[in-house]
């Protein structure tokens, strides 16, 4: 028993030895660093083994006067614990969770909400919840609907309650889960106009990731949520834009609730409402949106803008056809123009991948007069989410 119990401290002073030699290469790393160097430096930590987690604690607490490589040293020690099963190490958590600087605090709270040790760690947590404030109280909640979105009486407590921080972070917990559970309650807040307006963005994400659930009321709701000038202008069109996926097609009763947004004065948000309308079949709204284009491209025929801006708003109505002959006709009229025209280009992959022609998309990608980090940007692009994930996917430059 005494030289089992010898070997394995050898052992563990052998990986304490170790995972302290990877830390000081974390912590000389140039700031910022490049990703696939940092990248292997979190999976040398994990190729540690669960055995060594209670060695790793320590480092997850830079300290309250931490300098910039501390910090960034405790973030990519809690990756590589994000990882790996941390029951070794539970108490060693729950003890840093309680008693160490805030961020170390933080640290710990984080690569315990991924613990299988919920029935253990969750009272921890939820008595230290209690009596923490600021952002370390926003991140055990965090922990705590990780480890249990159904914890009726937090969830009451939290949306109901006066913080606002908190309840974005519930509102985002539930929605990563895709909690429908919880859909009566969120359903409350949409109809506080005072509290809805503070959540707009996160209340849409909800429903985009549940849209079972979005009935003909949510729909007014999201609508009069659109409608309430304290919400941001990019939210109030986001929320106008995903109606498509609520709703199968235009009707009477659509249309009289976008009523006001249709005759407002935000311009921007009337056009995406009849855009919306127009892609769910409603041919008045289709025609009031190309006049003014088609008038354009009318006086202006050889003027490559023109065609340009008809095709934009082709492409977002869904005519993906005609979108791509105006795209055409731009990119001819404007082949000795000074202007490269990326624009266009991406238009055009854009009508592509939306289509499925995704070797199309990705040739259109390829010519367009871009960065290779505009061109990387642009794998978050709603409208190419297909095209990634296609074998031809690989035209988004990696890290």
């Amino acid at each position: 028993m005494a030289r089992a119990r010898l070997k394995q401290a050898e052992l563990f002073a052998k990986l304490g030895l170790e995972l302290e030699a990877i830390v000081k290469r974390i912590e000389a790393l140039s700031l910022p660093p490049s990703n696939p160097v940092r990248e292997a430096l979190v999976d040398e930590c994990v190729a540690l083994g669960p055995e060594a987690t209670p060695l790793f604690v320590r480092w997850l607490d830079p300290g309250e006067a931490a300098l910039d490589k501390e910090r960034f040293r405790a973030k990519q020690v809690v990756l590589a614990m994000l990882r790996m099963d941390t029951r070794a190490a539970t108490g060693e958590l729950l003890g840093l969770a309680r008693q160490g600087s805030t961020e170390g605090r933080g640290n710990a709270a984080r690569v315990l909400e991924m613990t299988p040790e919920r029935e253990r760690v969750r009272p921890e947590l939820l008595a230290i919840f209690k009596s923490s404030q600021g952002q370390l109280r926003a991140t055990l909640l965090r922990a705590l609907l990780r480890l249990s979105s159904d914890d009726s009486q937090l969830l009451d407590e939290v949306l109901t309650g006066d913080d606002e921080a908190l309840r974005d972070v519930a509102l985002s917990v539930l929605t990563d889960t895709k909690n429908a559970g919880a859909e009566e309650r969120v359903h409350r807040l949409l109809n506080d106009p005072a509290r809805a307006d503070q959540h707009a963005m996160q209340l849409l994400l909800y429903y985009q990731a549940l849209p079972e659930l979005v009935g003909p009321g949510h729909v007014k709701e999201l609508i009069a949520l659109a409608s309430a000038v304290k919400v941001p202008a990019s939210t109030r069109i986001a929320i106008i834009e995903s109606l498509p996926m609520f709703v199968s097609g235009s009707n009477n009763e659509l249309r009289r609730s976008l009523e006001g947004i249709l005759a407002g004065a935000d311009l921007k948000l009337s056009e995406a409402a009849r855009v919306v309308l127009a892609r769910l079949g409603d041919r008045v709204a289709k025609k009031e949106l190309l006049k003014p284009y088609d008038d354009l491209v009318e006086s202006t025929p050889k003027w490559s803008p023109a065609y340009f801006r008809r095709g934009d708003l082709l492409r977002r109505i869904g005519e993906y056809r005609d979108a791509e002959k105006d795209y055409t006709k731009a990119l001819s009229l404007g082949r000795n123009d000074p202007n490269p025209q990326a624009d266009t280009y991406i238009g055009l992959a854009k009508c592509a991948a939306l289509q499925g022609h995704f070797k199309e998309a990705a040739t259109w990608l390829q010519q367009a007069p871009i960065q290779l980090s505009q061109l990387k940007a642009y794998a978050g692009d709603p409208d190419f989410a297909k095209l990634k994930a296609s074998k031809y996917g690989d035209v988004f430059p990696r890290d």
